[in-house]
């Protein structure tokens, strides 16, 4: 289980998985996080730890997810003063917000990197703070939960609203224990890539959208928010015939021979095309929703996109030269295999053991 510093002062922060299955019980994730199913011992301690009226106790009940991402708080959490006063409460919330802060951006990262990682989808429920720490009795304010020995900081639920798991297709994500190195040298690189970066907002940007296509909305939303990822990575100001553009960049740097270059031409130029007649309100006829319903594979398409640019960036950034790279690919089958090879490097990366055709 993860530990933290201060053996009297042990903090978590806990997201619920729904749609995650693996072949273990419990998997050892980078940045000292877990993935434990719900019933392995070291879960069932941590809830314990939440008094039976917590909100944590109250979702697992409610929403019965199979597994739970578990990360360790990191940073001196000292003392709480308990108060009766409004304002001794609200300074409380706000030094304990401040305290998980960059925990969650942490477990954060880890989902981001998990749905990099390989085809599939799992959603999260809201992301719960546990410490344990000393206090004299109980209050609640705004979704803060505090007890005789822990306090519960309900972020996730104060974010998004309350969150019904399992509204649309059933999402399915599988990680077996046999990934798992795999999946630390992908999170190792792919960092290592970030950091290299010399202009990285056009990534965030993309990697922001990529990830709000995973929460519960209509696929009508979730194709806004792919759309509009692909479009912060292959588009640039000032370019002409944007469906066109966007669909040829995509193609080149993706497909490995003339067919399936092709085949990812049409297929992200009808994804634009739908993109289009979603923003402006036109009706949606039974072929649109028929596309709609193949949202997933849309999802696809823009994970690969993500992963293969930012393997092309690595060496020239998300600057002109990007563009340049990718416009120029139909000039010589050299320049094309030089620019497959820099783009797919990350892709590579675990191929043979997720069966993913890069």
């Amino acid at each position: 289980m993860p530990d933290s510093k201060d053996k009297d002062s042990v903090a978590y922060v806990v997201y619920p998985l729904h749609g995650f299955v693996s072949d273990a019980a419990q998997l050892e994730l980078p940045d000292h996080a877990m993935i434990l199913r719900r019933d392995t011992g070291d879960l069932k301690d941590i809830l314990l730890r939440a008094e039976s009226e917590s909100a944590l106790r109250k979702y697992r009940d409610l929403f019965d997810p199979d597994y739970f991402l578990v990360g360790s708080a990191s940073g001196e959490h000292g003392e709480l003063e308990h108060s009766p006063g409004l304002d001794d409460r609200v300074r409380a919330i706000q030094q304990v917000a401040t305290w998980f802060e960059p925990s969650i951006a942490t477990a954060e990262g880890i989902i981001l990197t998990l749905r990099l990682f390989k085809p599939g989808r799992f959603h999260t429920g809201p992301v719960y703070c546990i410490l344990k720490s000393e206090l004299d009795g109980p209050f609640v304010v705004n979704g803060f939960e505090a007890g005789h020995a822990e306090v519960e900081f309900e972020v996730g639920l104060q974010r998004r609203g309350l969150h019904f798991p399992f509204a649309g297709t059933r999402p399915s994500y599988e990680l077996t224990a046999r990934e798992l190195p795999v999946l630390n040298q992908f999170s190792s690189t792919l960092h290592g890539a970030e950091n290299k970066l010399a202009r990285r907002t056009k990534w965030h940007l993309a990697t922001a959208y990529y990830g709000s296509s995973f929460e519960q909305k209509e696929p009508r939303y979730q194709w806004i928010d792919l759309s509009i990822a692909v479009e912060g990575l292959l588009l640039q100001q000032g370019d002409q015939e944007l469906n066109f553009r966007l669909a040829l960049r995509a193609a080149n740097l993706l497909g490995t021979d003339d067919a399936e270059r092709t085949r990812l031409f049409k297929q992200v130029k009808d994804c634009y095309d739908l993109r289009s007649k979603i923003i402006h309100g036109a009706e949606l006829k039974p072929e649109h929703n028929r596309l709609l319903d193949r949202v997933d594979e849309f999802r696809e398409i823009v994970r690969r996109i993500l992963l293969s640019s930012m393997g092309l960036a690595l060496d020239i950034g998300f600057g002109p030269e990007f563009y340049k790279a990718l416009d120029e690919t139909a000039l010589s089958a050299s320049r094309r295999e030089s620019v497959l090879k820099r783009a797919s490097r990350l892709l590579h990366i675990g191929s043979g053991v997720v069966g993913e055709k890069p």
